[in-house]
């Protein structure tokens, strides 16, 4: 359950920094992700930001996604074994997201 739970937080995180649709998040893989490393400066986290490709309704996009859509990513790279044809966001419990926002 609490696995659960941080999925979705970490999903619901990924959605809002990232600007991807829930149709497209579905489909991302990891080997979709670049973490951001140019430009490295002086008191930056080079791991703050990350493109992602994305393919949805209006076809394939790169988006920047911020530092929160990284933590999320980064968290879901740590907690599963990740493959790089292995999706990110495999489920999306729509009734856990549902219950959430009632509450």
């Amino acid at each position: 359950m609490r696995q659960s739970r941080e999925e979705l937080h970490d999903y619901i995180i990924f959605l809002t920094h990232s600007g991807v649709r829930i149709g497209e998040a579905q489909n991302i893989r990891l080997r979709d992700i670049t973490f951001w490393d140019e430009n490295k400066k002086e008191g930056t986290d080079a791991n703050d930001r990350v493109f992602i490709k994305v393919k949805g309704k209006t076809g394939r996009r790169e988006t920047v996604a911020m530092f929160g859509a990284a933590a999320s990513i980064k968290n879901q790279i740590t907690h599963r074994s990740l493959t790089p044809d292995a999706k990110l966001f495999p489920f999306h419990n729509r009734r856990q997201l549902v219950e959430l926002l009632t509450r």
